[in-house]
């Protein structure tokens, strides 16, 4: 019996080889341009909004508001639970 592989695994595997590293590169590529076309344009946009409306507790000088204060008793106790 003979060893050697036929001639065509051997391309086949440095085949694969080669398309992996090119894979590589092509997801680098890909993501580069998402996040240099989608998420940076989408950033640029979300610096401008306040999502957390921080600028109004600035300007109002705090965050807080009252409470909503009521007797402890033991019907109010049972709801909590």
């Amino acid at each position: 019996m003979s060893t050697e592989q036929p001639a065509g695994r051997g391309l086949k595997a440095g085949w694969m080889t080669i398309m992996a590293h090119f894979g590589e590169v092509q997801t680098l590529i890909i993501l580069g341009f998402f996040y240099a076309f989608l998420l940076g344009p989408a950033w640029v946009f979300m610096a401008r909004h306040d999502p957390l409306t921080k600028r109004r507790l600035r300007e109002s000088g705090g965050a807080w508001q009252p409470a909503e204060t009521a007797e402890p008793d033991l019907e109010r106790a049972k709801r909590l639970t």
